[in-house]
């Protein structure tokens, strides 16, 4: 996966067009990304499997909850420490991710 981090006071920087433009190409990445990244599982497993490395795809719901349970503890020590903004963010993020 690409991430781009981009540095607040130079994004604010950028007149609205510019700003368009990037979030635009930001969609366009993201977009072919998700695309490739299956290509690419596939063919990690398949080189995994030359190599007998097992390979497991499927977790217990006790797995999935534990690392759920671990993540809330880092997401409510970074919303401490944003404030109310970032529960915003967190907001917008989930709602996304539910519409895909």
């Amino acid at each position: 996966m690409s991430l781009v981090p981009v540095n607040l006071d130079v994004w604010t920087g950028l007149d609205a067009d510019m700003r368009v433009a990037v979030q635009g190409e930001a969609r366009v990445t993201s977009e072919r990304q998700w695309k490739e990244i299956q290509t690419r599982i596939a063919y990690n497993y398949e080189r995994m499997r030359v190599k007998r490395v097992g390979i497991i795809t499927e977790v217990t719901p006790g797995f999935t909850r534990a690392l759920r349970e671990a993540g809330q503890i880092a997401i409510d020590d970074w919303l401490i420490n944003v404030g109310p903004r970032g529960q915003e963010i967190l907001d917008t993020y989930r709602k996304q991710i539910s519409a895909r």
